[in-house]
């Protein structure tokens, strides 16, 4: 469905490839860094260590 809707655009079979491959790309990328990014807000959120303001400062920063 996806792909009739782009060819009606004009696009070209290569193009709504490449859509594509950045979709699947950019979906995996979240499901693979969704546990840490969840581990490491838990640990930031639950526990006291040496260091943590650091942390917290860099994983607000990216």
């Amino acid at each position: 469905m996806l792909t009739q809707f782009l060819l009606l655009l004009g696009l070209s079979p290569l193009e709504i490839d490449a859509i594509r491959l950045s979709l699947e790309v950019s979906v995996s990328a979240i499901l693979w860094s969704l546990p840490f990014a969840i581990l490491v807000a838990w640990i930031l959120a639950r526990k006291n260590f040496y260091g943590k303001s650091i942390v917290g400062g860099l994983f607000i920063c990216l």
